[in-house]
């Protein structure tokens, strides 16, 4: 653990030599209470919940952000996602079949705690150990932009399923990773895999199966 915060301490002073951007606050939460959170509040965070449009809806957002870094012209951001683990393949990816929305939700809401816009930031993973490397993963502002009718395709999908009652069971093949941290493996059923593959032609999911397409 020792190594692994000095390492981690070289990293950001590497990286402090090259950018103008400063760490400004530490876990901004927006959207009220966040469960399971003791400590001070930033004085960036917000009673009220981030608003995100999804085609014709307006979703209200919870969270809390690690830290937020800016310049002293205040005309850049950036949001830091701390990841104490190994860099995991889908974290490579932009959406991951709409499995990865942390980094771009969090930089809409960064940006709305901020008064700034989308495009002034980016968000990272940044990876504060030996085992990932200490390695980071970004979006832009400019790069999710270019993408948002993928992102809207991804929330607009999600939100349809939740107003209609239908979650498209997904465990991802053999073994089923995907059912790893689900709250409801234990009572689901044994043979879900030849469930979901007689499904596949079932037109109710042809707007989730279409997110498979989205990287």
């Amino acid at each position: 653990i020792d190594d692994d915060l000095l390492r981690w301490y070289a990293a950001e002073v590497r990286e402090a030599s090259v950018t103008a951007l400063r760490p400004g606050a530490f876990e901004v939460g927006f959207g009220g209470a966040r469960f399971g959170f003791v400590g001070d509040e930033s004085p960036l965070s917000t009673e009220e919940p981030v608003t995100i449009r999804a085609g014709d809806r307006a979703l209200l957002l919870q969270g809390r952000i690690d830290r937020v870094d800016w310049d002293d012209t205040k005309t850049h951001f950036r949001v830091i996602d701390y990841k104490t683990g190994k860099t995991k393949l889908g974290e490579h990816k932009t959406f991951d079949k709409g499995r990865a929305l942390q980094l771009p939700i969090y930089l809409h809401a960064a940006a709305a705690v901020l008064g700034m816009e989308q495009s002034q930031g980016e968000a990272q993973y940044f990876y504060v150990s030996s085992a990932g490397g200490y390695t980071r993963k970004q979006i832009g502002g400019d790069d999710l932009a270019q993408q948002r009718d993928q992102f809207d395709q991804i929330l607009t999908t999600i939100a349809d399923g939740v107003d209609s009652g239908f979650f498209a069971p997904n465990p991802g093949g053999k073994n089923r990773p995907n059912c790893a941290f689900c709250d409801a493996r234990d009572i689901c059923d044994a043979n879900l895999e030849r469930i979901v593959a007689r499904k596949t032609d079932d037109p109710r999911g042809a707007q989730y199966r279409a997110l498979e397409g989205i990287e």
